[in-house]
C-alpha cells in the first residue's frame, strides 16, 4: 500500500494529473541520477466514496464494504486524487522513466557554458564553473541524445564478423536466416560523466605525451580515416579535442552495469580482470575501441535484470592516440611497443570482415582514457523482438 495513504486512510493514491503525480516522485540512483518515475495504471475504481475535505483519516474504514475507492475532491484544490482499497484492482500496465526540464533552459548544447575563466575543464560541464576542483557527477545530456543518434547511424556498417552472435551464442552465418544481425540501434538514454579527478590524471597524460614526443608529427584522426570525426558531435565537444596528441572520441562496447561501474571508478588497471576493457584482442593486451557503431554493439552485452534488461550499452570515450602504429595484420605482441619509452602510444588493426573493414585502438595507460558519455540503447531488427 502507498507510504503516503494517511489523509484518507490506508490505500493506493492515483491522480490524473502528471504534475501532482511528479510531486510524489524522486531521483534516483546511478544510471537513474536524475531521473523519476511515474507508473501509468488501469485502475477499476467501482463504486466511490466521495469526499470534499482535504483530510479525513477514516474515509478508507467508513468505505467498509459499500465502496471499492475514494474519490478526494478537496475544496479550492486544482487536482483529484483516487485511492483503491484492493490490490486486485490494480494492474501497473506502464512503468514511465523520464527527466525534469527546469523552466527556462535553451536547447543546445552551447546553453551550458557558463562565463568562466578556468579552462581546467571542458567549458559545457555544468561543474566547469563551480569553482570547484573537486566534483563527480553524471549528468543526463538530452541535447546530445540526437547527436549521438546520428553519429551511431552514421558508423554503423552492416557487416559480418567472427565476433558477431547469434542469439543462440554461435557465430552468425552471413545468410542470417533468422535476422540476427540488428538494423540499427535506437538510442534511450544519454549519460554525461564530470569527474574532476579523473580528468585531471587524463589532462596530465595528455599533456605528458606531447612533452615526451618533442616535434611529435601526428596522424591525424581524419588522415587515419577514424570514422567518429565526422560532423555529428556538436561543434564546443569537437573543438575541445587536442588534434596536437591525435585526441578523439570511440566508442567501447559494454553492458548497461558495466558502462555504469567505469563511470564511477574508471577503466580497471588491469584490462579484462575484475571488470569491464577488452584485455587480449587480435593486437596484443590494452584497452580497445572501435570508431564503428556496429563492431562497439557486437562486443555490448544487455543487462538480464531490471529496466534495462534486453538494453545495451556503449561508451563514446575520449582517447589520446599520440603516435599511432598502423597494423594491417593481426599480432598479438604489439603492446609491447607501446608506452612512453616506446615507438608508440597506440595502435591501429585492421581487420577485415564480409563487407569493409573494422578498424580497432588499442592503448595500455588507462589515464590515456576519459569515458565521457555511457549511452544506453536498444537493438533495432527486420523483425521486432519481445525484451
Amino acid at each position: 500500500r502507498s507510504a503516503f495513504g494517511k489523509r484518507f486512510g490506508r490505500g493506493a493514491y492515483f491522480c490524473e494529473d502528471a504534475a501532482k503525480a511528479d510531486a510524489y516522485s524522486s531521483s534516483g540512483e546511478g544510471i537513474y541520477k536524475d531521473s523519476y518515475a511515474l507508473l501509468l495504471c488501469r485502475v477499476a475504481l467501482g463504486r466511490q466514496l466521495h469526499t470534499k475535505l482535504f483530510r479525513q483519516e477514516r474515509a478508507a474504514q467508513e468505505a467498509g464494504r459499500s465502496f471499492d475507492s475514494i474519490l478526494a475532491e478537496p475544496r479550492g484544490a486544482s487536482y483529484r486524487e483516487f485511492v483503491a482499497l484492493q490490490d486486485m484492482q490494480i494492474y501497473p500496465e506502464f512503468a514511465l522513466v523520464y527527466e525534469r526540464q527546469p523552466l527556462g533552459t535553451s536547447a543546445g548544447l552551447g546553453s551550458n557554458i557558463r562565463r568562466c575563466v578556468s579552462h581546467n575543464f571542458p567549458l559545457y560541464w555544468e561543474s566547469a564553473c563551480s569553482g570547484s576542483d573537486h566534483f563527480k557527477m553524471t549528468h543526463p545530456d538530452q541535447e546530445m541524445e540526437h547527436c549521438v543518434q546520428q553519429l551511431m547511424d552514421r558508423t554503423w556498417i552492416k557487416a559480418f564478423t567472427r565476433s558477431r552472435l547469434t542469439s543462440r551464442g554461435d557465430v552468425m552465418d552471413k545468410d542470417d536466416p533468422n535476422h540476427d544481425m540488428p538494423e540499427g540501434i535506437s538510442v534511450m538514454k544519454v549519460l554525461r560523466l564530470e569527474d574532476a579527478e579523473m580528468w585531471n590524471a587524463y589532462r596530465a597524460k595528455r599533456h605528458l605525451v606531447r612533452f615526451m614526443r618533442p616535434g611529435l608529427q601526428v596522424i591525424s584522426p581524419a588522415q587515419l580515416g577514424v570514422r567518429t570525426v565526422l560532423p555529428d558531435l556538436p561543434l564546443v565537444a569537437r573543438a575541445a579535442l587536442d588534434q596536437g596528441v591525435a585526441e578523439v572520441f570511440l566508442w567501447h562496447g559494454c553492458a548497461p552495469q558495466e558502462a555504469m561501474d567505469i563511470l564511477q571508478n574508471g577503466f580497471p588497471q588491469n584490462p579484462g580482470r575484475g571488470g569491464s576493457g577488452r584485455c587480449e584482442g587480435q593486437f596484443g593486451e590494452g584497452y580497445y575501441f572501435v570508431d564503428s557503431a556496429s563492431k562497439a554493439d557486437e562486443h555490448s552485452r544487455d543487462d538480464k535484470e531490471g529496466f534495462y534488461s534486453g538494453s545495451y550499452a556503449v561508451l563514446l570515450c575520449r582517447v589520446v592516440l599520440g603516435r599511432t602504429g598502423v597494423l594491417q595484420q593481426p599480432d598479438r605482441q604489439a603492446h609491447l611497443q607501446l608506452g612512453q619509452d616506446k615507438p608508440f602510444d597506440s595502435i591501429m588493426g585492421i581487420q577485415e570482415a564480409t563487407k569493409g573493414r573494422f578498424t580497432e585502438y588499442v592503448v595500455s595507460d588507462r589515464t590515456q582514457i576519459y569515458p565521457e558519455y555511457a549511452i544506453i540503447y536498444e537493438r533495432k531488427y527486420v523483425t521486432p523482438r519481445v525484451r
